[in-house]
């Protein structure tokens, strides 16, 4: 990405950014990650492919949200309906058929597999499968309880994290002195981030913390006049 940026700098930056969300949302909760390209979702066996119908369908609905929450999919499918709108019903229309083929997906791989996923969708099916069969956890979970638990994670979790990175990026270029201070905290770190433990690793960034909070928390309250 930063070598995309550096020969084409701009408005594709944020776009970018959400590329970077959908991608990390799709590892941490399918599975699938990808090489990333701008606006693009491409993966390739059945489940990946699944996967990218998913994670497009709810980058389409975050886009537009207002739309979304309050006009029916049949409605905006409409011949006389702007082209967007009818890609958006469209879409609406199709999550829930989406979300079923990924929990196929991932119970179809649990079979196969010596053992489930380290993955939020394995999670909710692991927990959910063993509830209906009686198992300790006494847990259960229906199917529409799943997908709209994959639904709140993959929508909220998507358009938070790339404003997030949208306002730091902004922020930081804005005041250079806040990229040297980060800068200096990175530097202590191992060089070699395969190496990094989340539990080792996340208290030693302080610093990356304290903007990640300040652009996700504060400033988006912050009328823009006043920033």
């Amino acid at each position: 990405m930063s070598e995309y940026l550096k020969k084409q700098p701009g408005g594709d930056t944020i776009e970018g950014l959400r590329s970077i969300a959908i991608n990390v949302l799709g590892y941490a909760g399918y599975g699938q990650s990808q090489s990333w390209s701008l606006g693009s979702y491409t993966f390739t066996d059945d489940k990946q492919k699944e996967a990218t119908s998913y994670f497009k369908a709810i980058s389409l609905v975050t886009r537009n949200l207002i739309e979304a929450a309050f006009l029916p999919p049949k409605l905006m499918k409409l011949p006389f309906m702007p082209p967007s709108l009818r890609q958006l019903g469209e879409a609406m229309e199709n999550i829930s058929r989406y979300a079923n083929e990924l929990l196929d997906s991932e119970r179809r791989a649990a079979e196969q597999s010596s053992g489930p996923g380290n993955n939020f969708l394995s999670m909710l099916v692991q927990l959910s499968d063993q509830g209906k069969s009686g198992g300790s956890s006494g847990l259960s979970l229906t199917e529409d309880e799943i997908k709209g638990n994959l639904f709140t994670f993959s929508a909220a979790g998507f358009d938070t994290t790339a404003n997030t990175m949208g306002y730091a990026v902004t922020l930081l270029a804005a005041y250079p002195q806040w990229q040297a201070w980060i800068r200096e905290e990175l530097q202590s770190l191992d060089l070699d981030s395969s190496k990094w433990q989340y539990k080792e690793t996340f208290p030693k960034c302080q610093r990356v913390l304290a903007v990640m909070v300040c652009c996700s928390l504060i400033l988006p309250r912050i009328p823009q006049r006043n920033i």
